[in-house]
């Protein structure tokens, strides 16, 4: 097949999710052909328990999730699962007193029929009454992923600095300092230049936090951590010191939660590069922001994202940029660790992409893809490192390359479903990087083939440079992969969309 000439037909693109996360009976196209008027197909939040009797399960195990509504702002709930309906002692999984509304069991569960129920504790440790038992049933069939529980993660969390990129300590000794020998180091060092000479034009700094976010992250610290050069801890440190100065009011710090997953991205990696220049008065001032941050979108969360079917900014970047936070002081706040704890919960019950898809494609379309990508390359690699178990073997990042060859291939447009699709005739830099990942990290023959065809795409993306410089050395493993390879139609049955070729 020529790429040149290969055109795609995008077909059957209802039944968003639709067997995992429909809270009644399947819903197929002949239900709608009738004279009732169908409002929905399923509500935005979820507003049943899940799973239930008639839902096909994803994975095993399956999260266990009830619906905002379940628990008041000030409770918890108590849930149990077992093989039998009265629920004895032994045999019986307990998840103890939860803040959120999810319960992961993180243990493979038996082929059979599964019972489960929950109850609310008050805040003075009152219980309630039991739900009416839900049932489900695992058939043996369902992809396996077990995740750790969070203390494995806790126990591991690093207590030297810098750490948000602790994954790849090993491999930045390896290559530090980099210099101008290197392919990509001018270009690092070009960008870097523009976050050297940022000069504050207002009074208060965190009008500047947009610009302070790419400039602090993405050039600053990576240009520091691989060249060692003091000048760029220093102006990160400059940077920091400016924001702690001013006196930043909730109206603007949660104008938008965008804006809050940049204030709280630069002042944690100004904390995490700076520790030992930051007096215990500057860092108290970071932390109490990126505290009120965390408390924040930790409230507003709880209840809801185990429910909402997907919600972008907070899958995108919020929720990553909130874990970094965390991350960098959480054995310091009683408030950074719970925050992380839920964020652990959360992303092992909905994540990589809404928790009912193993199709490695990505519903919410083509170009939302690449604000995504970020998040799906950093979250799955801190996780593995800290608890040892890969994350990447969940079945969504086993199928992603596929996904990135068929929905958009070199030398066309893309398949134009959903939001940012855009008429570009040429993959966007970032897929191509996260393709670059996915064939060093999984072994994705896809995904190789993806980055060869692109050329030299790959090298004008800043965003995973850090990863690229630092796992240089990892070759691509994956069978090499020709176009003769290749199927003339992908069906993604999680999400409901067909790929066909034509020539």
């Amino acid at each position: 097949m020529s790429t040149k000439f290969l055109y795609r037909i995008l077909f059957a693109s209802f039944c968003l999710l639709m067997t995992g996360c429909n809270d009644d009976n399947e819903i197929f196209f002949e239900n709608l052909t009738g004279d009732e008027t169908v409002e929905r197909v399923h509500p935005n939040e979820r507003d049943k328990p899940y799973p239930r009797e008639e839902h096909e399960l994803y994975l095993n195990p399956v999260p266990l999730i009830v619906p905002k509504t379940a628990r008041a702002v000030d409770e918890s709930l108590e849930f149990e699962l077992s093989q039998d309906a009265s629920f004895p002692e032994q045999g019986t999984f307990h998840s103890g007193k939860l803040a959120w509304n999810m319960y992961n069991t993180h243990k493979e569960l038996a082929v059979g029929e599964w019972y489960w129920r929950f109850r609310n504790i008050d805040r003075n440790d009152r219980v309630g009454a039991w739900s009416e038992v839900n049932k489900f049933t695992v058939t043996g069939k369902e992809p396996v992923f077990v995740t750790p529980e969070f203390a494995v993660f806790q126990q591991n969390i690093p207590t030297v600095y810098p750490r948000i990129h602790c994954f790849l300590d090993e491999d930045i000794k390896k290559v530090s300092p980099i210099d101008n020998s290197h392919r990509e180091y001018r270009e690092l060092i070009a960008r870097t230049n523009s976050a050297m000479n940022h000069v504050f034009t207002t009074a208060n700094p965190y009008d500047d936090a947009s610009t302070l976010d790419i400039y602090v992250f993405d050039y600053l610290y990576t240009a520091y951590l691989l060249t060692k050069e003091q000048k760029y801890h220093d102006k990160m440190l400059e940077f920091g010191r400016k924001l702690i100065a001013y006196n930043v009011q909730d109206k603007q710090l949660f104008a938008e939660n965008f804006y809050s997953a940049s204030v709280i991205k630069i002042l944690s990696t100004i904390y995490d590069a700076c520790q030992e220049s930051l007096d215990g008065s500057e860092k108290l001032a970071i932390e109490n922001v990126m505290t009120r941050i965390l408390v924040h979108y930790y409230n507003s969360y709880r209840g809801t994202q185990e429910n909402h079917i997907f919600d972008n900014h907070t899958w995108q970047i919020v929720l990553r940029a909130l874990t970094q936070g965390a991350f960098v002081y959480c054995e310091k706040s009683e408030e950074a660790m719970n925050a992380l704890e839920y964020f652990y919960e959360l992303w092992t019950a909905r994540a990589p992409a809404s928790g009912f898809n193993r199709d490695g494609a990505w519903i919410n379309g083509t170009g939302y893809f690449n604000t995504n990508a970020y998040t799906l390359y950093y979250m799955p690699m801190l996780l593995s490192h800290l608890t040892g178990t890969d994350f990447l073997k969940h079945p969504w990042y086993q199928n992603v390359g596929k996904f990135l060859v068929y929905s958009w291939l070199p030398g066309t447009a893309t398949t134009g479903f959903g939001d940012i699709g855009g008429p570009e005739l040429t993959p966007h830099r970032v897929r191509v990087a996260f393709a670059d990942f996915a064939a060093r990290e999984i072994g994705d023959s896809y995904a190789a083939w993806y980055v060869n065809e692109c050329g030299n795409t790959i090298y004008n993306d800043y965003g995973l440079r850090l990863y690229r410089i630092a796992r240089g050395h990892i070759t691509y493993s994956g069978p090499e992969l020709n176009e003769a390879d290749m199927d003339n139609f992908v069906w993604y049955q999680d999400i409901g969309e067909g790929v066909a070729s034509l020539i």
